[in-house]
């Protein structure tokens, strides 16, 4: 009977309530807004530029015979229009390619072979150079088929580019299709790439003239001369 008695009154504090655990006690703090205090500390540095990843997809419509991905073409997947005659400059600082990804499938039986060639150089101080790099691949199957090239951060490729007017011209890379039917539209590629928005300071320089007349619309602009067209986002033309 006396063990009884003292098990309950462990459970009961000295006003006769019963206790409440840590865990109940956090969770119930979790319900409320309070202010936690602490020693004051040095404001730490920070950078508030923030990193975005973002996936362009592009849809075959024409052929594709040895066509350059140029600079400018990437310059051209982060526009923003700032006048209603189509004027458009960038919103980021800075845009990298992460990788690409390909998906290839046949038309009607006819196989639809692709070639990757990366033709990037460093035009500026020749000590990011590619080696030269050729990938194939055959789609034959119905399934289809599926290519990822992963690009390095320090290489030409895949190092981050300034979106000023300083070597636009220049071919990252080169895509090739061989379509065995009379198809042009069964090629798709993903460019995923990681940009620095523009929140500081002015535009870098890079501007264009797009179709599109609505101010403040963003967006890109197809590829490869118009043979890959951008899909899923704003098309500015």
């Amino acid at each position: 009977m006396e063990r009884n008695r003292s098990k309950k009154a462990k459970a009961f504090g000295a006003s006769g309530r019963k206790s409440v655990n840590n865990k109940q006690h956090r969770e119930a703090e979790s319900q409320e807004t309070y202010l936690k205090k602490a020693r004051p500390l040095l404001i730490p540095d920070r950078s508030l530029i923030r990193k975005d990843i973002s996936v362009h997809r592009f849809q075959q419509s024409a052929a594709v015979s040895n066509s350059g991905f140029t600079t400018q073409m990437g310059h051209d997947q982060f526009l923003v229009v700032t006048s209603a005659a189509g004027a458009a400059v960038s919103t980021v600082d800075a845009w990298r390619i992460r990788r690409i990804t390909f998906y290839a499938v046949p038309q009607s039986g006819s196989s639809t072979a692709l070639g990757f060639t990366d033709t990037s150089t460093d035009g500026v101080t020749n000590m990011r150079n590619d080696p030269e790099k050729l990938y194939l691949m055959t789609a034959r199957s119905q399934d289809g088929e599926k290519m990822t090239v992963c690009v390095g951060k320090n290489s030409s490729l895949g190092g981050w580019k300034f979106t000023s007017n300083v070597n636009i011209a220049s071919s990252l890379f080169a895509l090739n299709v061989v379509n065995s039917g009379t198809g042009n539209a069964q090629v798709t590629m993903d460019i995923e790439f990681e940009t620095l928005l523009n929140l500081v300071g002015l535009p870098l320089g890079y501007g264009t003239t797009t179709l599109s007349t609505v101010v403040g619309a963003q967006g890109g602009r197809n590829v490869l001369g118009g043979a890959m067209v951008l899909i899923g986002i704003n098309n500015l033309g």
